[in-house]
């Protein structure tokens, strides 16, 4: 019976998340196309790769998870909740970095044990922003709200990253030459934007899905927490 239920948790999980691809394909494909744009622009230049995965690209995802929760919640979401992160840098970087140290150190001690801990401590990318927490405040309530549910959450990573394994991780890749997967160039060589079948159900499709799902997640998870009723606590950060 509690094997039914975590099912029908992800199921509805997966569920809500389809319906908000539904109604916002195009914003979410635009969101998608800009995410991608902008990483690899940023590694045209020399050093950009390193400020675009360890200055940048915290306050992106965070803005990210910002925009997925307010599509899952039927809520107005643009363009500028992707920024949103920049807007409250200091807690939005220190909870993503804090978020990829945790479950580094999971790993290191133990793969399967540190993925379900880091697991539970992601939630925290949504709780920084949506219950103004600082980046201590925001792990420590991921870590409460996924208590009891983390395997459920890990399960319902899997689905999500399995497709993307098969179709990325396999030949299926190269299948139809420039038709499955080609790169859009500049005229040095360097690639601006992945196009083609795969790479639309990598980034239009299954990868937004997936974000969703966690973002339905969370909304589902905080509300069933006897901490989701506490007040809002200001970010010292």
């Amino acid at each position: 019976m509690k094997g039914d239920s975590a099912l029908a948790a992800i199921g509805s999980w997966y569920s809500r998340a389809w319906k908000a691809c539904a109604r916002h394909h195009w914003k979410i494909i635009g969101i998608g196309l800009l995410l991608e744009l902008c990483g690899n622009l940023a590694t045209r230049i020399p050093g950009g790769t390193l400020i675009y995965y360890y200055v940048i690209l915290p306050p992106l995802m965070v803005g990210a998870c910002r925009f997925n929760l307010k599509l899952v919640r039927e809520e107005e979401a643009g363009f500028s909740d992707l920024f949103a992160g920049f807007d409250h840098f200091g807690r939005a970087w220190l909870t993503y970095i804090f978020w990829v140290l945790v479950t580094a150190a999971g790993v290191v001690l133990l793969v399967i044990p540190g993925v379900i801990w880091g697991v539970g401590y992601s939630l925290s990318l949504f709780a920084v922003l949506d219950r103004s927490l600082s980046a201590r405040e925001a792990l420590r309530f991921s870590g409460k709200i996924t208590k009891g549910h983390r395997l459920k959450l890990l399960v319902a990573t899997m689905i999500g990253v399995l497709p993307m394994a098969i179709l990325f991780g396999t030949g299926l890749r190269t299948l139809g030459c420039g038709i499955w997967c080609w790169h859009m160039v500049s005229s040095n060589g360097k690639v601006i934007m992945d196009l083609g079948i795969g790479a639309f159900l990598l980034g239009g499709v299954i990868g937004p899905w997936t974000g969703l799902a966690w973002a339905s997640a969370y909304d589902d998870l905080a509300m069933e927490s006897r901490y989701a009723d506490a007040p809002a606590v200001p970010a010292p950060i």
